[in-house]
Protein backbone atom coordinates (compact mmCIF):
# COMPACT_ATOMS: atom_id res chain seq x y z
CA UNK A 1 0.00 0.00 0.00
CA UNK A 2 1.41 3.36 -1.06
CA UNK A 3 0.85 5.96 1.67
CA UNK A 4 1.59 9.58 0.86
CA UNK A 5 1.82 12.38 3.41
CA UNK A 6 0.83 15.93 2.57
CA UNK A 7 0.78 19.03 4.72
CA UNK A 8 -2.62 20.52 5.31
CA UNK A 9 -3.27 23.23 2.72
CA UNK A 10 -6.16 24.95 0.95
CA UNK A 11 -6.44 22.11 -1.57
CA UNK A 12 -6.98 19.40 1.06
CA UNK A 13 -8.67 21.42 3.83
CA UNK A 14 -12.12 19.97 3.07
CA UNK A 15 -10.69 16.42 3.23
CA UNK A 16 -9.11 17.28 6.59
CA UNK A 17 -12.49 18.52 7.85
CA UNK A 18 -14.19 15.34 6.61
CA UNK A 19 -11.79 13.15 8.58
CA UNK A 20 -11.90 15.42 11.63
CA UNK A 21 -15.69 15.17 11.53
CA UNK A 22 -15.39 11.36 11.52
CA UNK A 23 -13.08 11.61 14.54
CA UNK A 24 -15.59 13.82 16.35
CA UNK A 25 -18.32 11.25 15.66
CA UNK A 26 -16.02 8.50 17.01
CA UNK A 27 -15.52 10.60 20.15
CA UNK A 28 -19.29 11.15 20.37
CA UNK A 29 -18.87 14.92 19.91
CA UNK A 30 -21.09 15.27 16.83
CA UNK A 31 -19.99 16.42 13.41
CA UNK A 32 -17.83 19.44 12.70
CA UNK A 33 -19.96 22.58 12.34
CA UNK A 34 -19.33 25.61 10.13
CA UNK A 35 -18.15 27.77 13.04
CA UNK A 36 -15.51 25.19 13.96
CA UNK A 37 -14.39 24.94 10.33
CA UNK A 38 -14.07 28.71 10.21
CA UNK A 39 -11.95 28.75 13.40
CA UNK A 40 -9.75 25.95 12.06
CA UNK A 41 -9.21 27.88 8.85
CA UNK A 42 -8.42 31.17 10.61
CA UNK A 43 -6.09 29.46 13.12
CA UNK A 44 -4.20 27.54 10.42
CA UNK A 45 -3.90 29.80 7.39
CA UNK A 46 -1.93 32.57 9.12
CA UNK A 47 1.75 33.52 9.39
CA UNK A 48 2.21 31.61 12.67
CA UNK A 49 -0.35 28.79 12.63
CA UNK A 50 -1.75 27.63 15.97
CA UNK A 51 -1.36 24.01 14.83
CA UNK A 52 0.05 21.95 11.97
CA UNK A 53 -1.33 18.85 10.31
CA UNK A 54 -0.23 16.10 7.98
CA UNK A 55 -2.76 14.09 6.01
CA UNK A 56 -2.27 10.51 4.87
CA UNK A 57 -3.46 9.63 1.37
CA UNK A 58 -4.04 6.18 -0.11
CA UNK A 59 -4.92 6.08 -3.81
CA UNK A 60 -5.36 9.88 -3.72
CA UNK A 61 -7.95 9.62 -0.93
CA UNK A 62 -7.33 11.26 2.46
CA UNK A 63 -7.69 8.51 5.07
CA UNK A 64 -6.14 9.96 8.22
CA UNK A 65 -4.36 12.88 9.81
CA UNK A 66 -2.07 13.93 12.63
CA UNK A 67 -2.18 17.40 14.19
CA UNK A 68 0.58 18.84 16.33
CA UNK A 69 2.11 22.04 17.61
CA UNK A 70 5.31 23.18 19.24
CA UNK A 71 5.48 24.11 22.88
CA UNK A 72 8.29 24.81 25.33
CA UNK A 73 9.70 22.69 28.15
CA UNK A 74 11.15 25.21 30.57
CA UNK A 75 12.74 22.45 32.71
CA UNK A 76 14.71 21.33 29.68
CA UNK A 77 15.02 24.81 28.15
CA UNK A 78 14.06 23.26 24.79
CA UNK A 79 11.31 23.42 22.23
CA UNK A 80 9.15 20.30 22.23
CA UNK A 81 6.33 19.01 20.07
CA UNK A 82 2.88 17.93 21.18
CA UNK A 83 0.71 15.59 19.13
CA UNK A 84 -2.84 16.75 19.71
CA UNK A 85 -4.76 14.37 17.44
CA UNK A 86 -4.13 11.27 15.36
CA UNK A 87 -6.98 9.59 13.55
CA UNK A 88 -7.35 7.00 10.81
CA UNK A 89 -10.67 6.15 9.16
CA UNK A 90 -11.96 2.75 10.37
CA UNK A 91 -11.51 0.89 7.11
CA UNK A 92 -7.85 1.96 6.88
CA UNK A 93 -6.72 1.05 10.41
CA UNK A 94 -4.08 -1.62 11.04
CA UNK A 95 -2.38 -0.95 7.70
CA UNK A 96 0.62 1.07 8.93
CA UNK A 97 -0.90 4.48 8.23
CA UNK A 98 -0.70 5.67 11.84
CA UNK A 99 2.95 4.68 11.98
CA UNK A 100 3.66 6.64 8.77
CA UNK A 101 1.88 9.71 10.18
CA UNK A 102 3.76 9.58 13.49
CA UNK A 103 7.04 9.05 11.65
CA UNK A 104 6.31 12.11 9.50
CA UNK A 105 5.74 14.10 12.67
CA UNK A 106 8.97 12.74 14.20
CA UNK A 107 10.91 13.79 11.10
CA UNK A 108 9.61 17.32 11.52
CA UNK A 109 10.54 17.25 15.22
CA UNK A 110 14.04 16.01 14.35
CA UNK A 111 14.54 18.71 11.70
CA UNK A 112 13.46 21.35 14.22
CA UNK A 113 15.71 19.93 16.94
CA UNK A 114 12.77 19.30 19.28
CA UNK A 115 13.88 17.55 22.46
CA UNK A 116 10.79 15.34 22.75
CA UNK A 117 7.33 14.64 21.41
CA UNK A 118 4.49 14.35 23.89
CA UNK A 119 0.97 13.07 23.33
CA UNK A 120 -2.14 12.04 25.16
CA UNK A 121 -4.02 8.87 24.36
CA UNK A 122 -7.62 7.96 25.07
CA UNK A 123 -8.68 4.35 24.87
CA UNK A 124 -6.96 0.99 24.89
CA UNK A 125 -6.44 0.74 21.11
CA UNK A 126 -4.48 3.99 20.79
CA UNK A 127 -2.42 3.20 23.92
CA UNK A 128 -1.41 -0.17 22.50
CA UNK A 129 -0.45 1.51 19.22
CA UNK A 130 1.75 4.11 20.93
CA UNK A 131 3.47 1.49 23.08
CA UNK A 132 4.03 -0.70 20.01
CA UNK A 133 5.87 2.12 18.22
CA UNK A 134 8.05 2.80 21.28
CA UNK A 135 6.30 5.64 23.14
CA UNK A 136 6.77 5.48 26.91
CA UNK A 137 3.93 6.04 29.36
CA UNK A 138 4.76 8.82 31.81
CA UNK A 139 2.86 7.75 34.92
CA UNK A 140 3.90 10.81 36.90
CA UNK A 141 1.71 13.11 34.82
CA UNK A 142 -1.93 13.85 35.55
CA UNK A 143 -4.07 15.32 32.82
CA UNK A 144 -6.38 18.10 33.94
CA UNK A 145 -8.41 20.46 31.83
CA UNK A 146 -9.65 23.96 32.57
CA UNK A 147 -12.63 24.54 30.31
CA UNK A 148 -13.95 27.63 28.59
CA UNK A 149 -16.50 28.41 31.31
CA UNK A 150 -13.79 28.72 33.98
CA UNK A 151 -11.56 30.68 31.61
CA UNK A 152 -14.42 33.17 31.14
CA UNK A 153 -15.26 33.33 34.84
CA UNK A 154 -11.71 33.44 36.20
CA UNK A 155 -10.72 32.28 39.66
CA UNK A 156 -11.69 35.34 41.65
CA UNK A 157 -15.35 35.88 40.69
Amino acid sequence: MDIQLKKLDEDNFDEFCRILSAMREWAEMGTLDDNSKSRLRSDYFIDNPKFESLLAFVDNKAVGFISFYETYATLEARVTMYIEDLFILDEYRHKGIGKVLVDGCLNIAKNRNNSRVDLLSFGEGPRKFYEKIGAKWKDHNYHYRITEDLIEKGLFD
